[in-house]
């Protein structure tokens, strides 16, 4: 029987997005997305994030004075990431 109701599609999606698995690649990718905001203006053209894989970011920083720098920040920029997202997505980031 056809239901005429309309009916938003935006629970509709969530819900299979959820179903099918992708909610946390999802929010994975938001956090890759959100690296540029979160780390700032100074950080943000020096380096790309480029992938997430197991709560693991990897950002590329062709510099070697900026990676070192950097790898001291990751404690901060991995709470930073995370109250972005409002809950613990990235639990580490490898920059290379």
């Amino acid at each position: 029987m056809y239901n005429s109701d309309p009916k938003s599609i935006g629970p509709i999606i969530s819900n299979l997005i959820k179903n099918l698995g992708f909610e946390k690649k999802l929010t994975e990718l938001d956090a890759v997305k959100n690296w540029d905001e979160v780390a700032g203006e100074k950080i943000a053209k020096i380096s790309r994030a480029i992938k997430i894989a197991d709560g693991r970011l990897t950002v590329r920083v062709p510099d070697p004075a900026w990676k070192q720098q950097l790898i001291f920040l990751k404690r901060e920029l991995i709470a930073a990431l995370n109250a972005r997202m409002g809950k613990a997505v990235v639990n580490d980031i490898y920059f290379v």
